[in-house]
Order: structure tokens, then C-alpha cells, then sequence
């Protein structure tokens, strides 16, 4: 009876020992991602209607939002076809829904980009056949508005320009190679009119160029030597560093909470993955489809958007983890554009109005 039972014990040991030897051990990844983010992705932490505020609209076409303060500030076309030029500058308050308009310029005339703080007033405009771009300044203290980057200047296209204190940040051409564009990061000083160039860059012609500001630095992408490279731009350092990409090509890419959040294609394959990238370090924590391979990322200090095809999802970056904070409902859904704090979400209404859901994460 000892016998069978000690031959009873030796088999299921060596089944448990089998067993664990064939198990899968984490990789590296898989280690470094378990200790940046949360492992499971939740549906919603997110109280939506209560933290969400309503702001309606009397223009049916708009686009182009920021916030600043209690202010919304926006451009709509002003015959309330979306297909038209959007040719007026607004500002509207978030408290009262008053709005006001600004700026209202030829009906040719297309506002691409508005930025704001409580000295400056920055946006961009284009007029046919829409390949240039003007850059205009506002003096909030003393109304005084001066054109700060001539329509003559080739922008190739958008010049994704950027407000921050007394200094905007864009990219503008210099010049063409054959398969590649030289491009420079300009910053330029709203006080002095003094322009610097922090960097010339590289860029595939038949891709878009990343360019981001937020949380302290400036985000871009360059080809060197034919790979491509991330660069992140300390504002406060004044010092820029490269990371080596891992893709050939970035869709998308955001900085946050000590983070690169990109969406990196691989020519080969035709996969774009998601990839999140430690800056200090360059190392990638995740290039495996984390939060969703991202058509679109947008970022708001500490927090993230993410949207795909089939999800809409919010992230929060803190101590070095990247919390997951849920999917946006499908009442919500809209255009998303960063807001202090949080996001708004634009959603095109009917009889001539149109409606802002400005989103407060603040307590999140």
C-alpha cells in the first residue's frame, strides 16, 4: 500500500514539474510594460456626465478649438457649410455660452490653427489655392496684431505652429531633396520678434511630419541616415536629445508624464503598433498594440487620448505609471481636441449649432 501510494505521489510531481518547465516565461517587454501601466484595461473609471460641461454653439461648421481659462476660442465659416473656408475667429465663454467674434476674415480665407494665453493670441490662416500659410500675432495687452510669417514663405502646407508663454514653435521648409524635405524647428520670441532655429530636421516626403509641444517639451520626428529618430526639446534645459525609433515611419506622437506615446508603421509588414517609450532612457517599454494601434493620439499635460477604428480611450500618466481610465461612450462621441486639464469633444449639431463637451479630469 506504501509503495502504491509514494508511486502515486512521484507521478503528479513529475506532472507539476513537466508542466512548469513548459511554462512561458515573461520577456523583457512584458516585464518593463506589467511595471508602467495597469495590467488589466478597465471599461470606464470615468463618471462622464458629471465631470462633463455642455457649451452650444450658433455655428453650425466649426473647427480649430482651444481653451483657455473660462474661453473657448474657435473658427467657423461663416455661410455654415463645413466644405466653405472657415473664416471667423470666435471666442466664446464657457460660464454664460456668450460668444464674440474676433477676427472675421475674407470669405477665401481658411483659419487652420488658434493659440492662446492671457498675453498672446496666435493663429494661422490659408488662402487659395491653400498650400500656404500666414501666421498672424495678437497683443492681448495692447491689441496690437502684426503678421509674424509672410504667405510668400513656403510652409509646405501646415506649419503645426505652437504657443507657449512668449515663444511660438513651428516647422517650416527649407529646402527639397529628392525623396526627402529639409525642415527647421523655429522658435520665435512673440516680444522680441527674434527668431531661433533649435534644430534642421529630415523628413520622407510622402509622410507627415510629428510635432508636439506639451508638459515642458517639443516633440519631433527626423530621418537620419535613413532611419528614423525621435527628438525631445527641454524648454527649460534648452537642450535636445535623439531617440532611435524602432518603425520606419511615426503616424503620431505625444509627450507625457515622461513618456513618448507614438504610433509607429512598419513598412514591410503594413502594421502600424503603438509604442510607449521611456525618454529618459529611450528604451521601449511596449511596441506590442497596447492601447489600440492608434489612428489618432492626443495629449493634455498628464493625460492621454487614444482613438481606433472601434475605441476611443483615455489614459493617465502618474509617478511613471500609465493608468487606464476607460473608453469614451458612445454618446460622446466627436472630434477631440486637448483642453487644460482634460479634453473637449466636438460634436456637429443641427439647425445651424454645434455642441462642445469640455471634459475636467482634474479630479481624476
Amino acid at each position: 500500500m506504501f509503495l502504491k501510494r509514494l508511486c502515486g505521489v512521484l507521478i503528479i510531481l513529475s506532472m507539476i514539474l513537466a508542466f512548469a518547465s513548459c511554462k512561458k516565461e515573461p520577456s523583457a517587454v512584458e516585464t518593463a510594460t506589467e511595471a508602467a501601466t495597469d495590467a488589466e484595461p478597465v471599461f470606464n473609471r470615468i463618471d462622464y456626465e458629471n465631470i462633463a460641461r455642455r457649451l452650444d454653439l450658433p455655428y453650425k461648421a466649426v473647427g480649430s478649438l482651444t481653451k483657455y481659462g473660462s474661453f473657448v476660442y474657435f473658427s467657423a465659416a461663416e455661410d455654415g457649410n463645413a466644405d466653405s473656408p472657415y473664416n471667423l475667429l470666435i471666442k466664446a465663454d464657457a460660464e454664460t455660452g456668450d460668444t464674440e467674434i474676433i477676427a472675421k476674415l475674407e470669405s477665401d480665407t481658411h483659419i487652420d490653427y488658434i493659440g492662446v494665453n492671457d498675453s498672446y493670441l496666435v493663429y494661422s490662416v490659408k488662402r487659395p489655392p491653400y498650400n500656404k500659410t500666414k501666421l498672424f500675432l495678437t497683443n492681448l495687452k495692447n491689441g496690437g496684431v502684426k503678421e509674424i510669417y509672410p504667405e510668400e514663405s513656403d510652409s509646405f502646407g501646415k506649419l503645426i505652429p505652437r504657443l507657449l508663454g512668449d515663444s511660438i514653435y513651428w516647422l517650416e521648409k527649407n529646402q527639397a531633396l529628392e525623396n526627402l524635405s529639409v525642415k527647421s524647428v523655429i522658435k520665435y520670441g512673440c516680444e522680441t520678434g527674434a527668431r531661433v532655429e533649435l534644430h534642421s530636421l529630415y523628413s520622407d516626403n510622402s509622410k507627415k511630419s510629428c510635432f508636439y509641444l506639451g508638459d515642458g517639451y517639443v516633440l519631433w520626428d527626423s530621418y537620419i541616415n535613413g532611419e528614423l529618430s525621435y527628438f525631445l526639446h527641454s524648454i527649460e534645459e534648452r537642450k535636445t536629445r535623439s531617440i532611435k525609433a524602432k518603425g520606419d515611419c511615426a503616424e503620431a506622437a505625444v509627450y507625457a508624464g515622461g513618456y513618448i506615446f507614438s504610433a509607429e508603421a512598419d513598412e514591410e509588414s503594413g502594421k502600424t503598433v503603438d509604442c510607449i517609450i521611456d525618454a529618459e532612457s529611450g528604451e521601449y517599454l511596449s511596441d506590442e498594440v497596447y492601447i489600440g494601434a492608434a489612428e489618432s493620439i492626443r495629449a493634455s499635460g498628464a493625460f492621454i487620448y487614444a482613438e481606433t477604428r472601434y475605441t476611443k480611450s483615455f489614459y493617465k500618466v502618474e509617478e511613471k505609471r500609465i493608468h487606464s481610465l476607460g473608453r469614451l461612450p458612445d454618446s460622446f462621441k466627436g472630434e477631440v481636441f486637448p483642453a487644460e486639464n482634460g479634453f473637449m469633444i466636438l460634436q456637429k449639431g443641427e439647425d445651424n449649432k454645434s455642441t462642445v463637451l469640455i471634459l475636467d479630469f482634474s479630479q481624476q
